[in-house]
């Protein structure tokens, strides 16, 4: 017996949204795939750092916290792994890869990044 790995692949497994928040006005930007991932059409809700929050898991987000904690003081890159909730409470796994971007004095003013659904794989047993 031979265990395969098969990779599911829909329309929102190859969804990856694209996010900036402006830190002094406290201002987020999202891609219309963003939205998407987090089931909502695009431009239907305002952005902001508590609906980003409210839609990680309650186990996952002390660590997303500290990783967007330590970019807005260093602006250094991050990855972070952690489940979510779309807005009808379907969880997803996803990744978050974000940066900092710095003025002229080396203040963090700008946090870019993308957010990817995690691609979910499941064993399939064959002969």
């Amino acid at each position: 017996m031979r265990k395969e790995v098969i990779r599911r692949t829909d329309e929102a497994d190859e969804l990856t949204g694209a996010i900036v928040h402006r830190v002094k006005e406290d201002i987020w930007w999202w891609s219309d795939e963003m939205y998407r991932l987090y089931g909502y059409a695009p431009n239907s809700v305002e952005p902001t750092s508590e609906l980003l929050r409210e839609h990680q898991h309650l186990d996952d987000r002390e660590c997303v916290g500290k990783a967007l904690a330590a970019v807005l003081t260093d602006g250094q890159p991050f990855g972070c792994y952690h489940r979510t909730a779309d807005a009808s409470g379907n969880e997803h796994a996803v990744v978050l890869v974000a940066d900092g971007r710095t003025d002229d004095t080396g203040k963090v003013v700008a946090v870019r990044g993308f957010v990817c659904r995690h691609h979910r794989c499941h064993e399939q047993t064959g002969a």
